[in-house]
């Protein structure tokens, strides 16, 4: 097999770094072909031709999540670009954190939970079936094999039409739940910059939208009005943006 063809990208934030450098060196020494930055960027290295570089040449991108990684618009915009060009994404998680909508259909290993030796075994297994080219059927390594041909979310107007529902079904409770309706603002923000360039005006009007009440509003009333505010508003923001989208 060809370097390329096995080369696995890891992307994260840069408060996980201990992590992400500790699976990158324990995933070289099970002969995993890895590539990150903190390994294999050199110093004279123009940083962002070369990290560009090895994203297209890898055909794995392995995503090391916590709440820095959802928070950030340089991993999930290396995720996006993963998803968009049909590249297999393994989700890690090293922290609790909410699941960006574009990873929620794939079954991610959960480095939070139980011993860290088991977890990583189970990445290596599923690595390696993908390594043979013979998946698993079942459990891990069968979700791992997502692509933009059966992922809904590869293209724009499927990724607003799915985040739409997913609006229109919030309810009270949910709308209550900062850390979800925090992760669908983020969800939005990626998906219309993806869509459309940081500069665009739906996305600017998405970066408005309040999901909490002012100061001076305590009341349940007044905080239910502000949540149901703030869904009205993304829901009007994404159904322009499927008009945009498919006008275009």
């Amino acid at each position: 097999m060809s370097e390329t063809r096995d080369l696995l990208f890891v992307a994260y934030a840069r408060k996980d770094e201990d992590f992400a450098l500790r699976l990158a060196h324990q995933l070289r020494d099970a002969a995993v072909n890895v590539w990150i930055d903190q390994l294999n960027v050199v110093p004279g290295d123009a940083w962002d031709d070369v990290v560009e570089r090895a994203l297209k040449d890898a055909n794995t991108v392995l995503v090391v999540l916590s709440q820095a990684a959802v928070d950030s618009r340089h991993v999930m915009n290396e995720v996006n670009f993963a998803l968009d060009e049909g590249k297999r994404v393994v989700p890690v998680r090293c922290q609790s954190c909410p699941i960006p909508l574009g990873l929620r259909r794939l079954q991610y290993i959960d480095f939070t939970t139980g011993a860290y030796d088991v977890a990583f075994d189970r990445l290596v297994k599923a690595l390696r079936r993908y390594q043979s080219g013979n998946p698993a059927e079942t459990g891990v390594e069968r979700s791992f094999s997502s692509t933009v041909s059966d992922n809904p979310l590869a293209r724009p107007v499927q990724r607003f039409r799915s985040l739409l529902k997913t609006a229109e079904q919030m309810d009270y409770d949910v709308l209550q739940d900062e850390a979800r309706h925090h992760a669908f603002g983020f969800d939005g923000q990626t998906a219309l910059a993806h869509a459309f360039g940081n500069g665009h005006p739906l996305l600017q009007e998405w970066m408005s939208v309040s999901w909490i009440p002012t100061e001076n509003e305590d009341t349940e009333q007044s905080n239910r009005e502000a949540l149901e505010a703030g869904k009205t508003r993304a829901i009007r923001i994404l159904q322009a943006a499927i008009r945009a989208v498919e006008g275009s």
